[in-house]
């Protein structure tokens, strides 16, 4: 369940169109519509899977109002605020346990899912979103290795040390991130953003550069992908 809510095919859960979803919108049988286009809604809703007295569903339901929550936008109300950060540090913080006691990895281990993979989706849905003003709690997990790799055999040192501090902060303006990262030369930063993002791994957007894994928008999937083949993430 958790993979098809993150799949292309159902895009549609986290689109600009229809804004910030809720657990809410899973009550009942009406699926969310698709837009402005007229489709039908997805109809594959958590009680097709889960039985709703089971631990999984709990489970679930507990990940996905962590996702919501992480996706909010900075407001003036200081309750929204630290319900996203304390969803950002529960998802992105190693066993970090929640007010039930559960953590991210052992309820993504219950589900057969993989922590990685959701938490790479949630930065392309950063960028969708165009949520910034944000930063990762200092204890997060680590940029995964496969694109700490990707980012160095692009642009050596520098590629890996973008995807880095991108992983920790979404929707860097693009000047003060040049200022961070103190390139030795703006044809050597420039060199390395443009090879980045001609590989899917970061993203500009109204001036603000975010870290997208593998972007499927500028790898030109279309809508119908899997995210495990996209990302290549164990």
């Amino acid at each position: 369940m958790i993979n098809f809510l993150f799949s292309g095919q159902n895009d549609i859960l986290f689109s600009d169109e229809e804004g910030v979803l809720s657990p809410d919108t899973f009550a009942g049988n009406k699926a969310p519509a698709l837009g402005k286009n007229g489709r039908k809604g997805i109809r594959l809703l958590p009680e097709d899977v889960y039985d709703p007295e089971s631990q999984d569903y709990f489970v679930f339901m507990s990940i996905f109002a962590a996702i919501i929550s992480s996706l909010g936008r900075k407001s003036r109300s200081s309750t929204r605020n630290d319900l996203q950060e304390l969803a950002l540090e529960w998802l992105f913080v190693p066993n970090t346990p929640d007010s039930n006691g559960l953590t991210f990895e052992l309820g993504c281990d219950s589900l057969d899912v993989r922590p990685n993979l959701i938490r790479t989706r949630l930065h392309f849905e950063f960028y969708k979103r165009m949520i910034s003003g944000i930063r990762l709690p200092f204890l997060s997990c680590r940029l995964p290795a496969r694109f700490r790799l990707e980012g160095a055999g692009i642009a050596g040192d520098m590629g890996e040390d973008m995807l880095t501090e991108l992983w920790m902060q979404p929707g860097y303006r693009a000047d003060l991130f040049k200022k961070v990262i103190e390139p030795q030369s703006d044809t050597e930063f420039n060199r390395a953003m443009d090879a980045l993002d001609a590989n899917g791994n970061i993203a500009i957007k109204n001036g603000l550069v975010y870290f997208t894994g593998r972007n499927p928008i500028t790898l030109k999937y279309g809508t119908r992908f899997d995210w495990t083949d996209l990302t290549g993430l164990d």
